[in-house]
């Protein structure tokens, strides 16, 4: 039996106990950092349903802001910052789509809610006139 302990004990590195100690807390802090950079940056909150029917049913009418909806189709069509700085200039550029483009309720749906939006900001009447225009197109196509 002391000679299977002996044996056991020879087969070991000859490597002082120190150098083991910091070789199994550098893997333990290497994984720890691992499993912790590899969490979901996902937070959830809880929130009343009325808040968030109201949000998700928000549009430019109810709240002065454009609806999900409408920034989704200009985040697709990658306009959503260019509305911001040029109005006119993301009109015309998703109007240029709808009418080359097989219609998508989507869009004229947009067209008409950023109509009226740039509308009731600048206070140019036509705006007001293709947002009825657009809407118009959306509801009997």
């Amino acid at each position: 039996m002391e000679a299977d302990a002996e044996q056991r004990r020879s087969k070991l590195p000859d490597v002082p106990p120190p150098i083991w100690r910091r070789a199994v807390f550098s893997i333990a802090a290497g994984l720890l950092l691992l499993l912790t950079c590899c969490g979901t940056p996902i937070q959830v909150e809880r929130v009343e349903p009325r808040e968030v029917a109201h949000e998700l049913d928000s549009n430019v009418l109810s709240t002065g802001r454009l609806s999900e909806l409408t920034r989704i189709v200009l985040h697709r069509e990658d306009l959503l910052e260019r509305f911001q700085s040029d109005p006119e200039g993301a009109l015309a550029s998703l109007h240029r789509t709808a009418t080359t483009a097989k219609p998508n309720p989507d869009i004229l749906f947009a067209l008409a809610e950023m109509s009226f939006s740039h509308a009731r900001e600048s206070g140019k009447r036509s705006y007001f006139m293709a947002a009825a225009i657009y809407a118009y197109a959306f509801l009997f196509p």
